[in-house]
């Protein structure tokens, strides 16, 4: 049998296994949109974060206890994300680790290496790290559109053409470049506006390099569409072509 075709058998196993009793409360508890989200688009998010509860590695750092909800709660935020997409389940994502909280990681420079607490990371070819109280809805790094669960596997999603870089896979070559105009032109002016003190409706963050950009930007993309379509619209109709999905009017687009 075909890899595909044996892999796509498998997985039809895997959903028809009922799903955890208590998936339903986890998803209300843990995702902040749940319940704007139709009965259909609830059933078809759940059977997504299933196959990922089931397929992807979930660890925790030593000496603390994994959940299943714990588990859940990752695998539901990152499930937002694949609802327009179809047979593609974070392939290359093998772990998620999940830390109590906040870590440190080393930052290197060309002179010297630092240290920065961090609530996730994530590397290309590598795990997904997150920190468990971040992940909480009411933590305050949530607050006011931020989610970091979204942003790192944004970062995945990012490295699929081959590097971090914050250009990304668009169905056609034209929206592709259309993307790479905007990401340049959005971010230089998100600088401007902060080098300025002015208040921006993106988080300082999404200033610090292009692929933080596409990745803050998807996480307001499905917390708050809304605000980003005022305030970027033209980043938000990009992002609803690459994730064929609207989260403004939680309309999933024709599927590719």
């Amino acid at each position: 049998m075909p890899f595909r075709m044996w892999t796509r058998w498998r997985r039809s196993r895997l959903a028809a296994r009922p799903l955890p009793p208590a998936a339903q409360e986890w998803s209300a508890r843990h995702l902040r949109r749940w319940s704007e989200l139709p009965p259909a688009l609830q059933q078809k998010l759940q059977a997504i974060a299933w196959i990922l509860y089931q397929e992807r590695r979930f660890e925790a750092s030593r000496d603390w206890a994994l959940t299943d909800e714990m588990k859940w709660a990752v695998a539901v935020n990152a499930a937002l994300m694949l609802l327009g997409v179809r047979d593609y389940y974070f392939d290359g994502v093998k772990t998620i680790l999940l830390q109590k909280q906040s870590f440190v990681l080393p930052q290197t420079s060309r002179w010297m290496v630092s240290h920065e607490t961090s609530a996730g990371a994530a590397w290309q070819y590598g795990p997904i790290v997150l920190s468990w109280a971040d992940c909480q809805i009411d933590s305050p790094l949530r607050r006011g559109g931020r989610n970091v669960i979204i942003h790192e596997f944004a970062h995945h999603l990012d490295g699929l053409d081959g590097e971090m870089g914050g250009s990304i896979q668009l169905p056609t070559r034209e929206s592709i470049e259309r993307w790479d105009e905007v990401l340049a032109d959005e971010f230089a002016r998100l600088q401007v506006a902060l080098d300025n003190g002015q208040r921006t409706f993106l988080d300082p963050y999404a200033a610090t390099h292009p692929a933080e950009f596409f990745a803050v930007a998807s996480e307001y993309f499905f917390e708050r569409p809304a605000g980003l379509q005022e305030h970027h619209p033209e980043v938000f109709e990009l992002l609803v072509q690459f994730y064929n999905f609207n989260p403004a009017t939680l309309t999933v687009l024709a599927e590719r």
